[in-house]
């Protein structure tokens, strides 16, 4: 079964990462690669719409790279009308330079407007990830948190002089038909299963 769920309504729990750009170096390799599960009211579901959000995303940070170019060609037009006005040249060459300015940033301008409004259009729609359920509750015998390690989260230089430690595991999920599905990585694992049987009213053993 596929549903949709909003991710701003908070009626879903990311148990290994929904954020499709985190990644976790370490022995197991990078978070990205794996299926991205969550929690939800009836069960255990895997995110089905992964490359339309990284869309998503990529568009967003590709909208603000566009408005900073096109904030330079707005100050390029008014640079252009500038140094025609200040160079000794014929009047008309001056307005033939101040046209070409100005409409370079007139043109820039117009184009920021509409990129900012496709992006405030997009930013007011809900956030929604798609999931096929896995497991629901009641096939759920219980959830095991194993291999935890400590990781640095950060893996960048600055992380290397300045690590951001968490523990990291695996949850593995028991099926009352004998299966078994492994979810990792989970960070804070302990912390994370005990929020989950809270919010949903869960009683493993």
């Amino acid at each position: 079964m596929i549903r949709q769920f909003n991710l701003k309504s908070g009626e879903i729990i990311p148990i290994n990462d929904l954020v499709h750009y985190r990644q976790l170096i370490s022995s197991k390799g990078i978070a990205v690669i794996r299926g991205l599960y969550f929690a939800a009211p009836d069960g255990i579901y895997i995110a089905k719409n992964r490359g339309k959000r990284a869309g998503k995303v990529f568009g967003e940070i590709g909208g603000v790279f566009a408005i900073l170019f096109l904030l330079i060609a707005v100050a390029f037009g008014f640079f252009t009308i500038g140094v025609y006005w200040i160079s000794d040249v014929p009047l008309y060459a001056k307005i033939f330079g101040s046209v070409i300015g100005i409409a370079i940033s007139a043109a820039a301008i117009y184009g920021i407007i509409k990129i900012a409004k496709k992006m405030i259009k997009i930013a007011r729609e809900p956030d929604i990830i798609e999931g096929e359920l896995v497991a629901p509750w009641s096939m759920i015998k219980n959830i095991v948190v194993t291999d935890v390690t400590t990781e640095n989260t950060n893996p960048t230089l600055a992380g290397a002089i300045n690590p951001r430690l968490m523990d990291v595991g695996m949850f593995r999920v028991l099926l009352f038909n004998g299966g078994e599905i492994d979810i990792w990585p989970v960070f804070d694992p302990y912390n994370k299963l005990n929020y989950i049987k809270n919010k949903f009213n869960l009683a493993f053993y």
